[in-house]
């Protein structure tokens, strides 16, 4: 409720906020029933995501979030830590699981970092000063996941794409939503066999033994998307130490290129946990400086097509995915 000045009458009244299914029912407000071992502010807590914060689709679950089973018997291939089952029918938190009783885990090394991107354990007094579903203090704690807010259950974040199996961080190093930035550098090229102008992308890799990938790094506390595109761009591909005057630099070669989003939003990863999960930005970065670029700082050119994917990882393969399907079946002329 709020209030609110009713001018007909001269005076300051109440109104209330009326719910409704869909477009087409009448607005109600929702009055229901208290579950089993369930006190009056958890059942508000259940009845406020289900009713008020849920998105408009049949399991109350984003078109981003996946319906599929508990993705594997074990956590991160661990056989130590094993998921609790979840039958897709049962993902949604707005279906009721009375018998849910997911497997706590927190990977011992996060539990022992006590660095200022790692948060603190919920035991420690430190956590109560987490703001979730905020910016505030200079860390992101917001999602892009159906209307931008997610439930807090018994001081917890609940992961908006529902139950994953496995509760606390996993091997998260933040509460909540973890946010990170991808990018790939492309250009166009003429594909003879198919005699198409095709996207290809340029892969990276730290040294010569290594395998080729493509950049996706956490944002940083203070750091908006622009500055930790800058800052990746400095550290990963240019190779150049992260200073005030190179990341300087590093814009100023970034401001003569196009930089598009193709994606932001919820990750299915394999680590995520009913109280942390990774969400993404993926940029596709393309101009003619490009090629140039990379001949003044002495990188090898290493390019693929966007349909060559299958040695990057899921994650990786997702961030080229968006980019193909930005351009395709649009098919550019040979022209271009």
């Amino acid at each position: 409720m709020r209030f609110y000045d009713h001018k007909e009458v001269s005076q300051t009244r109440v109104e209330y906020l009326s719910y409704r299914k869909k477009a087409k029912d009448n607005y109600f407000l929702p009055i229901e029933p208290l579950l089993p071992n369930e006190n009056e502010n958890d059942a508000i807590a259940r009845i406020f995501l289900e009713k008020i914060l849920a998105p408009a689709n049949r399991q109350g679950l984003d078109a981003t979030c996946t319906s599929r089973e508990t993705p594997s018997k074990f956590y991160n291939d661990d056989k130590k830590i094993r998921r609790f089952y979840v039958p897709k029918i049962k993902k949604s938190w707005n279906v009721p699981f009375e018998d849910y009783k997911p497997t706590k885990y927190t990977k011992p090394n996060i539990l022992k970092k006590k660095t200022f991107d790692t948060d603190p354990d919920v035991t420690d007094e430190k956590f109560k000063e987490i703001k979730f579903n905020s910016d505030l203090l200079g860390i992101d704690r917001t999602t892009d996941v159906g209307r931008g807010i997610y439930a807090v259950v018994n001081a917890l974040p609940l992961n908006p794409c529902g139950r994953q199996g496995v509760a606390m961080r996993g091997a998260w190093k933040r509460w909540g939503p973890n946010h990170y930035i991808g990018f790939a550098l492309t250009k166009f090229y003429d594909h003879k066999e198919v005699s198409q102008t095709r996207v290809e992308y340029l892969s990276y890799r730290k040294k010569a033994k290594d395998n080729y990938f493509l950049p996706i790094e956490p944002l940083l506390p203070n750091e908006n998307e622009n500055d930790a595109i800058a800052r990746i761009f400095l550290e990963k591909i240019l190779g150049l130490p992260n200073n005030q005057a190179n990341i300087k630099k590093s814009k100023q070669h970034l401001a003569f290129l196009t930089k598009t989003r193709v994606y932001k939003g919820y990750y299915d990863h394999e680590l995520n946990t009913d109280n942390a999960w990774m969400e993404i930005s993926c940029y596709n970065i393309e101009g003619d400086l490009i090629k140039g670029l990379l001949s003044t700082y002495h990188l090898p050119e290493n390019w693929k097509d966007s349909f060559d994917v299958e040695n990057l990882e899921p994650v990786r393969q997702m961030l080229i995915d968006f980019i193909r399907r930005s351009y395709y079946p649009k098919k550019p002329s040979k022209g271009r």
